[in-house]
């Protein structure tokens, strides 16, 4: 059996190196090419987990093709953060830009965990 993934994740995607569990098998995930991926079995469980997000998890069935994306929201959401650390920084001090960056970060990660950045899809089955 065979399966096809397309990692479509652009500027905001292309960072990292993009992981998936195919049953349980840990899979790399090219940039803007198809992946193609053969295992043994019939159906897969393939599942989409990045650092401090949420879990997404579709079952296929051979030839399926499937689609990473990121969505549209979180492009603008990572410049507005930027702009908003940069306007904080040059107008209350390096002092309070630490106070700041501990209120940031763990909302940036908790509103990840809430809202995935990515979203995995089945275009085919």
């Amino acid at each position: 059996m065979s399966i096809t993934i397309h990692r479509n994740t652009g500027l905001m995607g292309s960072g990292g190196l993009m992981k998936i569990k195919v049953n349980d098998k840990i899979e790399k995930l090219k940039l803007d090419k198809p992946n193609i991926i053969h295992i043994e079995e019939n159906t897969a469980t393939i599942e989409l987990k990045e650092l401090g997000t949420q879990r997404q998890i579709v079952n296929v069935k051979d030839g399926a093709t499937l689609e990473i994306v990121t969505r549209k929201w979180y492009t603008p959401l990572i410049f507005s953060i930027i702009t908003l650390i940069i306007i904080f920084n040059s107008t209350f001090g390096v002092s309070n830009f630490w106070k700041f960056l501990l209120i940031v970060i763990p909302a940036f990660f908790i509103m990840n965990y809430l809202f995935p950045p990515y979203k995995l899809s089945i275009i085919e089955e």
